[in-house]
């Protein structure tokens, strides 16, 4: 028969679940493997062993429960840091896994912060050059962490709760017969039209009394806002015209504002040409000056409830309303401790920040307008009292149809949404316009749900969990205005149905994304569109640690690195940041350190004093070396220049079933099998065997004589026994292939062919 056949090039979709065994007739299938721990999926077909994880330090905060959580700093690749925040505190660390020294203290640079341990868990954020917007599932006031002057000291870090200085607000009162009275107490005095309209304005600063004919007012209201605007009699129908005669005091209208002015004569003074238009101070018409007086909505500061229908408050932005005037054009601050505060994931789109999903609005989302927020500030003004709406005013609009809150907004080439119940997309009236309150369209995309989770951007499109946790999907909107989605689990059950809790992008060259499960484990998703690259690998640290946190930084060798907060079973948390791939280190918990000269005597990390760890000293490995007193001796006076000190991780892989009938589904192929198989494999030492205990296991070994001090990893293809009895009818006819390998040296497994096939009955 023809020979030989060659089944497994190429790895490129990693782990198969076992309910995928079979499918033969999948392409992915055909490149799976059942095992790849420890490994990654290579763009080009191999699996290569991950780098190993530096040794950063010992968590801040040792708490049982929540207690840290890090967040990636990033204003560009060239300035980012990492945030490590505990109860109430936050430690800076550079990129490298070195802490930043605070030059007023010496000490690693601290700050207050005023979040709790117990919020950490909760908290999304989204950074914008200097400043991240913090907000809370447990619905905190919003808060904003901005840095200045490069953030070297504590005080260059400062955390500020988000004043709300127009909206968002709900829906305003339609009911005609309910009513609110606005009398003013004390304070600036108030302003009156001289002409029979009546209209007049209770100036910001000025303490008010209010009346509703209805039960509005609760305790919890207090510290909320109340928008009032005029009725039809509370502002002067006299709209600015040119060359028009005005009296002291009297109110006109412009662009949406109401404006005033106590310049005149006997008589009256001619208007002039240039019609006021400012939205603050004074502005001359050419003759006549005019002071910004409202815009036709005031805003009101509840600071008492003293029944349903009484409440004081303070006025904080003028009420185009006269002293003890009703009015029945009102609403309520969406924003309060009354209505709950901000829990979604933030995102800035268009130079508005994105906000939403009170508890009391789940469903909502707010736009602020367009440049409308600060570090410290956030416009949602919706337009002018008067009616008047601008393209750039803020935008409120509710997702979806079945009133799922929202989990996260996310930009992926548009304004995507993520609710418990479905998949969105905000945009102008086309997608390639502008979001404006008079152009703004929410389209249903899918309808899955999604996770409270940060979702990613990988490549083509917007990675995110669905409501179960226990699925990975792809949703975009190409340029072409297509929509698309992917389910990127499927295949892997067995690491999906352990839940997604987060998931982390490295880009390009790496194009993996990290996945913290469920239970603290740790997989791997490498995705490359373009050359048919998806695929999980299962993951386990040395110590036996499980994942408590992600976050991704750039590296100091211009990669992106994945740093992880990382918990040994009854130990302490630590700190770890993933090596670059091309420096060499293939241990977890680790550090390096270089002698001036030859000694058998090295400091290790105080924090490995009772560890027994591996030490690679100038290419020899010593395994299980106890460090005792921040040191460690290498043994029988051995000494060297260079050491990595840290823990091996195990690397393990296991083949499908390696099933020609499946492969080549002719006849006269169905009684044969596999006998012998060639590794095409990268390694210094390695172990294969079968999942058949009959099998003997067998190593491949890649030292030569002269690999003095240490073996050389080499590329080699070695020849290994699959079936020990080729007549006999009790071995396995569906044979499968395991290798294993744990030493602080390189493993690439390049490919897996047959090279002997018996014929049985």
């Amino acid at each position: 028969m023809p020979g030989p056949f060659g089944f497994t090039n190429a790895f490129t979709s990693g782990e198969v679940d076992d309910n995928a065994y079979d499918r033969t007739d999948l392409q992915q299938v055909a490149k799976g493997c059942a095992l790849g721990q420890n490994l990654l999926i290579q763009v080009a077909g191999p699996l290569a062993k991950r780098p190993g994880f530096w040794l950063v330090g010992l968590a801040q905060d040792q708490a049982a429960d929540g207690g840290t959580r890090i967040v990636a700093f990033r204003k560009s690749w060239g300035d980012s840091c990492l945030l490590e925040f505990s109860d109430s505190s936050c430690r800076v660390w550079q990129i490298d896994g070195t802490p930043l020294i605070d030059p007023g203290t010496s000490a690693q640079l601290t700050f207050p912060t005023p979040i709790p341990a117990a919020r950490l868990p909760l908290l999304r954020w989204k950074q914008v050059q200097d400043v991240i917007y913090f907000r809370s599932i447990d619905g905190m006031v919003p808060q904003s962490l901005a840095r200045a002057n490069g953030g070297v000291t504590a005080a260059d870090w400062t955390f500020a709760a988000t004043q709300l200085t127009n909206g968002p607000w709900l829906s305003e009162n339609s009911d005609l017969t309910q009513t609110v009275t606005v009398t003013w107490v004390s304070g600036p005095t108030t302003i009156h039209d001289n002409l029979p309209t009546g209209a007049g304005a209770i100036l910001a600063g000025s303490q008010v009394t209010l009346l509703a004919t209805e039960a509005l007012f609760d305790p919890t209201l207090i510290g909320s806002s109340l928008r009032v605007r005029a009725n039809g009699s509370s502002v002067s129908s006299m709209a600015w015209a040119p060359a028009f005669k005005y009296f002291p005091d009297n109110f006109v209208t412009s662009v949406g504002n109401v404006y005033y002015s106590t310049a005149g004569a006997t008589g009256g003074v001619a208007s002039g040409t240039n019609p006021p238009v400012q939205d603050q101070g004074d502005q001359s018409d050419g003759t006549i000056t005019w002071t910004f007086l409202h815009d036709g909505a005031g805003i009101i500061d509840i600071t008492g409830v003293t029944d349903p229908t009484h409440a004081t408050g303070t006025v904080r932005r003028t009420v185009p309303l006269k002293s003890g005037v009703a009015t029945s054009f009102w609403a309520f601050a969406a924003y309060s401790a009354a209505d709950g505060w901000p829990t979604a994931w933030p995102e800035i789109r268009e130079e508005r920040l994105v906000d939403g999903a009170c508890s009391g609005n789940w469903d909502w989302a707010d736009l602020t307008r367009t440049a409308g927020f600060s570090p410290t500030s956030e416009d949602f003004t919706p337009g002018t009292g008067l009616g008047v709406i601008e393209d750039d005013d803020a935008v409120r609009r509710r997702v979806g149809t079945k009133g799922g809150r929202i989990q996260w907004f996310h930009t992926a080439t548009y304004l995507l949404v993520g609710t418990e119940t479905g998949e969105h997309l905000i945009s102008g009236p086309v997608l390639d316009e502008p979001i404006s309150p008079s152009g703004v369209v929410v389209k249903d995309l899918s309808e899955f749900g999604c996770a409270p989770i940060e979702p990613a951007n990988a490549q083509r499109g917007l990675m995110y969990v669905t409501i179960t946790r226990k699925t990975l999907r792809e949703i975009g909107v190409d340029p072409n205005q297509g929509t698309f989605g992917e389910d990127h689990s499927y295949l892997a059950r067995h690491i999906a149905d352990r839940n997604f809790a987060r998931i982390k992008w490295t880009k390009a060259p790496s194009n993996n994304l990290w996945c913290q499960l469920g239970d603290g484990g740790l997989a791997c998703y490498t995705y490359h569109v373009e050359q048919q690259v998806k695929g999980y690998t299962s993951q386990a640290l040395g110590l036996g640690a499980l994942v408590l946190d992600m976050a991704v930084l750039p590296s100091p060798g211009d990669y992106e690195a994945l740093w992880i907060v990382a918990q040994p079973p009854g130990g302490p948390k630590l700190i770890l940041r993933m090596s670059d791939p091309d420096a060499g280190l293939y241990l977890d918990a680790a550090t390096t350190y270089t002698a001036p000269a030859p000694t058998g005597v090295f400091p290790a990390n105080p924090l490995m004093n009772g560890w027994l760890v591996d030490v690679l000293a100038d290419g020899t490995w010593y395994a299980d070396l106890a460090v005792n007193a921040g040191e460690v001796t290498l043994p029988d006076g051995e000494t060297a220049s260079t050491v990595q000190i840290g823990q091996t991780y195990p690397v393990a892989f296991k083949s499908l079933k390696l099933d020609l009938r499946n492969l080549y589904g002719g006849a006269l192929l169905q009684a044969q099998r596999i006998t012998e198989a060639l590794i095409d494999v990268l390694t210094v030492l390695c172990t294969v065997n079968g999942d058949n205990p009959n099998w003997p296991g067998e190593d491949i070994s890649t030292r030569l004589a002269s690999d003095v001090p240490g073996p050389i990893p080499r590329r080699v293809t070695k020849r290994v026994t699959i079936v020990q009895d080729e007549s006999s009818e009790t071995d396995d006819h569906d044979p499968r292939i395991t290798i294993t390998e744990q030493s602080p040296y390189p493993f690439t497994l390049y490919a897996i062919r047959q090279d002997k096939v018996a014929i049985g009955e």
